[in-house]
């Protein structure tokens, strides 16, 4: 694959992760808010990743993922296509984004429930009573009441997706194979090793720049589709 098109896939995967986790955050949320069956073990579940290491977490999964390790060992017994998921270019990135995705979702999760405390319970009910579904219920009034919320959420996910990854990176795959799972933090750690300096302060300022650029734009789009919304 050549270092464009790398550059392409490693910029939709990580976009893809992120709104993937804001999404699934906010579903669980709602379904917690709601008290379904088991809602305070849940709560507690899915909050616990986010208190372990991520040093801790990457050595934890460098055990399940490995080519002979558990997960491929479940895989063969149904005889399903084994895969070494940090070892090939095409799944090395992917894989430890479903890791970050896995052990930093529960933050989101919780400022979700605290957003879930501002809520007019009474916007609800009156929903409730005009027949509003589940679905019309989190599209006409929990997304517009916690648009501010969601806002946040976007924005600190974002942030965390490309400035949060280090550890993960350097415990389960060094950046590699080759250079298939550098990101921006990983990238300035190495050029700083190499004795790059000048290289590695202007990647930190470039990627400041990204985040706060990719911050107010998804600001700006948020407040608009929630005041459509």
């Amino acid at each position: 694959m050549s270092a464009s098109r790398r550059r392409r896939a490693t910029s939709s995967w990580c976009c893809c992760s992120f709104r993937f986790q804001v999404f699934f955050a906010g579903i669980l949320a709602t379904f917690i808010y709601l008290k379904v069956p088991g809602h305070r073990f849940y709560r507690s579940v899915y909050f616990l990743p986010v208190v372990l290491s991520p040093i801790i977490i990457g050595a934890i999964f460098n055990i399940i993922l490995a080519a002979n390790g558990p997960l491929n060992g479940a895989l063969s017994v149904i005889r399903i296509p084994t895969v070494d998921w940090l070892g090939l270019p095409e799944t090395a990135l992917p894989t430890v984004l479903v890791v970050h995705i896995w052990a930093t979702f529960g933050m989101a999760f919780t400022i979700f429930l605290a957003g879930f405390a501002t809520l007019d319970a009474e916007l609800l009910d009156a929903a409730k009573i005009d027949g509003a579904n589940l679905w019309q219920q989190i599209v006409h009034v929990i997304i517009p009441s916690l648009s501010q919320t969601i806002q946040f959420v976007f924005v600190t996910t974002t942030i965390g997706m490309l400035t949060g990854l280090f550890a993960l990176l350097y415990t389960m795959t060094a950046g590699g194979p080759g250079a298939a799972s550098y990101l921006p933090e990983f990238l300035i750690w190495k050029l700083n090793g190499e004795a790059r300096p000048a290289l590695a302060s202007a990647a930190s300022v470039f990627l400041l720049a990204i985040v706060l650029v990719i911050g107010l734009i998804q600001i700006r789009v948020l407040r608009r589709a929630t005041k459509e919304a």
